[in-house]
């Protein structure tokens, strides 16, 4: 049996050949691939469908258009190996021509600023233990289950200081679409923010 399971959302219309043509690429080959379509039930119902699928100890979500860099799960892998409390293990990216996410743990930034990627390997038990991802948000899924696993189950997470994945700049939902996301995420853990930031660092 693999020790890790690859989850995949799709739309009907996508297939995730970047992906997957990258994942061949792996230093690290001990895993599965779950290909899900999202039904037109959005991107967290498509992972959380798939995670049914998930006997693994770990699990990976991935978007259906990243190139993760070749040694991506073996270094993530050793992170958590390393870091044996940690619930995931997470990297910088690249987004068109900008890194994002090159920051350390840190809780109290956590509370403050998403900078920790969907695309992070994480111990299948410590996800099933959040319940999986909130299938109402419009955004934020990513930083709306690390502060769940933080401020709900103490888990936190350990960065594994290498780039992982890069991926093209595609267009996300509108700016009032992302501030209303962020407004939910604020009231939904009492972050009692005033502002907020509505990208990676």
């Amino acid at each position: 049996m693999p020790k890790t399971t690859i989850i995949i959302p799709c739309r009907e219309t996508e297939e995730p050949t970047i992906t997957t043509d990258s994942l061949k690429l792996q230093t690290y080959q001990d895993f599965k691939i779950v290909i899900v379509k999202d039904q037109s039930k959005g991107a967290n119902w498509a992972r959380n469908e798939g995670f049914k699928q998930c006997d693994t100890e770990f699990v990976l979500f991935s978007d259906n258009d990243i190139n993760w860099t070749e040694n991506a799960l073996e270094v993530m892998m050793e992170t958590l190996r390393h870091f044996q409390r940690a619930s995931y293990a997470y990297g910088r990216f690249k987004i068109g021509n900008n890194i994002w996410g090159h920051q350390m743990f840190d809780p109290t930034l956590l509370c403050r600023a998403n900078y920790i990627s969907t695309m992070s390997l994480i111990r299948s038990e410590d996800f099933r233990l959040c319940g999986g991802f909130d299938e109402n948000l419009k955004g934020y899924q990513d930083w709306d289950l690390y502060l769940n696993l933080l401020l709900n189950h103490g888990k936190r997470g350990a960065y594994c200081n290498e780039l992982i994945f890069v991926t093209e700049y595609r267009e996300g939902i509108s700016s009032n679409r992302t501030m209303e996301a962020a407004r939910v995420i604020n009231d939904k853990y009492k972050l009692g923010m005033a502002r907020f930031n509505t990208g990676y660092l």
